[in-house]
């Protein structure tokens, strides 16, 4: 039997993003549910992602967190 061992790596800054967008996230959650560690949110759309479709909607994400 052969195993495989995969390392993956996650930069410290798309951690700290992370966190700071999991917190946000539980204020805005808060009146809709007590417990946001266990609640789960799917979301669909009828259009296939792209890479700049991404890139594009997190310069908008970013730029409406700083006018906050």
């Amino acid at each position: 039997m052969v195993l495989f061992i995969r390392r993956i790596y996650i930069h410290k800054a798309f951690v700290q993003e992370l966190t700071q967008w999991k917190e946000k996230q539980a204020h805005l959650l808060v009146e809709f549910t007590d417990n946001t560690e266990n609640l789960q949110i799917f979301q669909d759309s009828p259009l296939q992602l792209t890479t700049p479709m991404v890139s594009n909607q997190k310069i908008k994400l970013k730029k409406e967190c700083l006018r906050h």
